[in-house]
């Protein structure tokens, strides 16, 4: 897994509005049709999101099934009010703007530290 690194308070260190992503990565949402699906995602956690530490990509593969799903995951420096808010207004954006069988393939995790 390549680490996408964000410093705080600038915009995307990978790219800002056109962020370069591992290739498997580019290469898989590609496959599925879900690239720009995918990159809203990433920039929208990332406006969402105010105190971002790191926000990594990765392909998970559920383990009940065959089912393979891209992951963002944000690393934020914030208290869980913070985050809880800030998952809401994620969900809410996103839901608005990604159709149903995208959802169900880009998934986004955070972590706290």
């Amino acid at each position: 897994m390549q680490r996408l690194q964000v410093q705080p308070d600038t915009s995307l260190h990978f790219g800002g509005n056109n962020p370069e992503f591992p290739v498997e990565i580019v290469e898989f949402c590609s496959e599925r049709g879900i690239l720009p699906h995918f990159r809203e995602a990433a920039l929208l956690a990332h406006q969402t999101f105010k105190s971002v530490r790191t926000l990594d990509a990765r392909i998970q593969v559920d383990p009940e099934g065959d089912e393979e799903r891209v992951v963002i995951d944000v690393t934020v420096d914030a208290t869980v009010d913070e985050v809880l808010a800030a998952k809401k207004a994620y969900t809410r954006q996103w839901v608005q703007t990604a159709p149903p069988e995208v959802r169900d393939q880009i998934r986004l995790l955070y972590h706290l530290v």
